[in-house]
């Protein structure tokens, strides 16, 4: 699957964070793509990197019960 679509975007997005740092569009792509990979633990970490850089509390709270889910359901 290297190489594929899916993976080469992964690979764009992630350096575009790290370039960035702190871009939300980054963040939300990645979670996508690790989504849709089926990458959970990847998944979590972006989840997690996200709700540290959201500042409304209702989206925050989204984010934690997202990380929640996943945890609970895919990472045991």
């Amino acid at each position: 699957m290297d190489g594929a679509p899916s993976t080469r975007a992964v690979t764009h997005a992630g350096g575009a964070l790290d370039r960035r740092g702190v871009d939300p569009r980054a963040r939300e792509a990645l979670e996508t793509l690790y989504d849709e990979e089926g990458d959970h633990p990847a998944l979590l970490d972006i989840l997690k990197r996200r709700a540290e850089a959201e500042v409304d509390p209702e989206k925050k709270t989204s984010l934690l019960f997202k990380q929640a889910k996943l945890s609970e359901d895919k990472l045991q």
